[in-house]
């Protein structure tokens, strides 16, 4: 605990934190491989902090979060309601049309969310300063090109690079943005196309990052990459 009261971050014997930074639970689901991720309010990505400072007492995000729940209390009345005038169960009808698309929508994201912050070569930051003295909002982020066109089903969202420069940039225009990123900055942008062979590579070398000498370990805490903290990544 630290003097604020706050937790502080669960760390191994190496005083290295899990893979994720900020994510800690990893649940594998089938042998897709694909992970379900808890956020904790503890973690070492400098994105994550700094948008809980920035952006979590807006009054905008406020309302998000109300539409959201108000949302979410008028679908589950309407399935309550459906299930009393079917006769039917409510709680199959609520884990079909609720948990089930809540589950799938959770572990969509936290691959996501995984393949775009975690590859042996993007460099983690502890500190703030650090990151914004080695541009870590261009180089601690990869833009991957999933297969059979699932990034423009995607909205894509994968064209990660732009987005960490200017969040703000619109869905629509994401893919133009990062190709002016791409033409203006391409030895500092990561970008491959994910396989199961890249994949499983970035899962088994990515275990835990040792933030002072920017290496990522196994779980045995030996070296598995070493990767630039000042970026210098070669398009592939």
């Amino acid at each position: 605990m630290t003097r604020s009261g706050r937790r502080t971050p669960k760390t191994n014997s190496t005083g290295c934190r899990d893979a994720g930074g900020s994510w800690n639970a990893f649940t594998v689901l089938g042998s897709a491989g694909a992970f379900i991720i808890s956020w904790s309010s503890g973690g070492g990505n400098c994105i994550s902090r700094r948008a809980r400072k920035s952006g979590s007492g807006r009054l905008k995000y406020k309302l998000d979060s109300a539409l959201v729940s108000v949302g979410a209390i008028v679908w589950t009345g309407v399935v309550a309601l459906v299930a009393y005038q079917t006769h039917q169960q409510f709680w199959l009808l609520a884990t079909l049309a609720i948990g089930i698309p809540f589950a799938l929508w959770n572990t969509i994201m936290g691959f996501v969310v995984f393949v775009q912050h975690t590859h042996p070569s993007i460099a983690w930051f502890q500190k703030r300063q650090e990151w914004q003295r080695t541009r870590g909002y261009l180089t601690a982020t990869a833009t991957v090109r999933l297969p059979l066109g699932v990034d423009r089903l995607m909205h894509c969202i994968m064209e990660h690079n732009a987005h960490h420069i200017n969040p703000r940039i619109s869905m629509f225009a994401l893919r133009r943005a990062q190709q002016q990123v791409q033409d203006q900055a391409a030895g500092d942008v990561l970008s491959y196309r994910l396989n199961w062979h890249t994949y499983r590579d970035c899962v088994s070398r990515c275990k835990l990052y040792d933030y002072a000498n920017h290496t990522w370990l196994n779980w045995r805490g030996e070296v598995t990459a070493r990767p630039d903290p000042l970026g210098g990544v070669p398009a592939s």
